[in-house]
């Protein structure tokens, strides 16, 4: 089955959506990850806590999978091209390394930062 591409209204309506949703849970019930940033992504996915860590493995595998569909669907290019498919685990360390060694990244949102270090640590060539 080929998958069609969203019209961008209702992909801009379906991103928008979901991201007022997660805004206010987290201005609700305040945490760790308040503003979604870059930084409170690296926190999270750097924690001993399990929740904390486990929170950084389905915000990763969430986008991850988005970003998998938008492919598919031929709505946008690779940005990462990882050869092998990293676990998990590494796409976690490489994160927090690419962090630490990119502070000027912090403030950005959480995705934005997560998809370029995964540019960068894997790049197409």
């Amino acid at each position: 089955m080929r998958l069609r591409p969203l019209p961008s209204a209702a992909l801009g309506l379906a991103l928008g959506l979901a991201g007022s949703l997660a805004s206010g849970a987290a201005m609700a019930q305040g945490g760790p990850f308040d503003n979604e940033t870059t930084t409170e992504l690296a926190r999270l996915c750097a924690s001993p806590v399990p929740t904390e860590r486990d929170f950084c493995f389905g915000f990763m595998l969430g986008a991850g999978q988005f970003y998998t569909e938008m492919l598919r669907a031929e709505v946008i290019r690779p940005l990462a091209c990882p050869d092998p498919v990293p676990t998990i685990e590494e796409m976690r360390l490489g994160f927090i390394d690419w962090v630490a060694a990119n502070p000027e990244a912090g403030d950005s949102r959480a995705v934005d930062g997560m998809m370029r270090a995964a540019a960068e640590i894997w790049p197409c060539t």
